[in-house]
């Protein structure tokens, strides 16, 4: 991943809030741009259509933002050395990208997060567009924490970084069914800030071959048995002390920021 280029003012923006501005900046690389005021659409709509990166957060940002025609640029979090463990958080209406190259759940629109080395809480309830199933697809490296209550249904892709379901509300509201499977694939990460339990890996695609992670001390039994390739980690220093149940492949442990303490049981 490639640094982000930060503008900290909208006057940074040449021709800002003109039609001039429109399509003048292309990401190219995975580059990513970052803003040091709440991101909005007259930055995206700056961005060429054809722009391959990320636009990260450098401020909480409540603004409406509409992805449409970005298929192949995520929304992310920039770091900011002033601030220790900074979290940006993004509370405004999100409209996704359709027709992205990342897709892997075949659902028609794509939520696309990542990017940046900052964390990104999304506050906002993510749910279908236009009543058509909706994916989401975590395709850069970053950290994406998930805080809303949501309710899209064409599953959830974790390619690479990290994704974090603050509670179990922030999928397929509450794992309520017929959703889509999250895939965790190598080097993704999903972490859960609540004891991570058996309801959350029945929703794991069996072909999973990343991590998962604790983001909070669990005792909950958890049975790999249908995720031979999927390790458990921790995104802190975490303890497990339930029953493991292993998968094929015996017992497969670590990955995440840090590894995870099991306590035989």
């Amino acid at each position: 991943m490639l640094d982000a280029v930060t503008l900290a003012s909208t006057a940074a923006l040449p021709g800002y809030g003109t039609p001039a501005a429109n399509g003048s900046i292309a990401l190219t690389n995975l580059g990513g741009l970052a803003t040091g005021y709440a991101l909005d659409q007259t930055t995206l709509n700056a961005l060429t259509t054809n722009s391959v990166g990320f636009v990260a957060l450098g401020a909480d940002s409540a603004n409406n933002l509409d992805f449409t025609n970005l298929p192949q640029v995520s929304l992310g979090a920039d770091y900011d050395t002033t601030l220790v463990n900074p979290t940006w958080t993004y509370s405004g209406t999100l409209t996704p990208t359709s027709g992205s190259p990342y897709v892997s759940q075949g659902a028609s629109y794509q939520y696309l997060v990542g990017g940046g080395t900052g964390t990104l809480t999304i506050a906002s309830n993510l749910a279908d567009y236009t009543a058509t199933p909706t994916e989401l697809d975590a395709v850069n490296t970053g950290y994406t924490i998930l805080s809303g209550t949501n309710t899209f249904t064409g599953g959830m892709t974790v390619q690479s970084g990290v994704v974090q379901l603050a509670a179990p509300s922030a999928y397929c509201n509450g794992f309520a069914g017929g959703c889509g499977p999250i895939l965790i694939q190598q080097p993704g990460i999903l972490a859960t800030s609540y004891a991570l339990d058996q309801t959350t890996l029945s929703a794991i695609s069996g072909t999973s071959t990343g991590v998962v992670a604790l983001g909070a001390d669990s005792s909950n039994n958890l049975n790999f048995s249908d995720l031979p390739n999927l390790s458990l980690g921790s995104v802190g220093g975490y303890t497990y002390s339930g029953t493991i149940t292993p998968g094929a492949n015996g017992y497969l442990l670590g990955g995440g920021n840090d590894p995870a303490s099991v306590v035989p049981s």
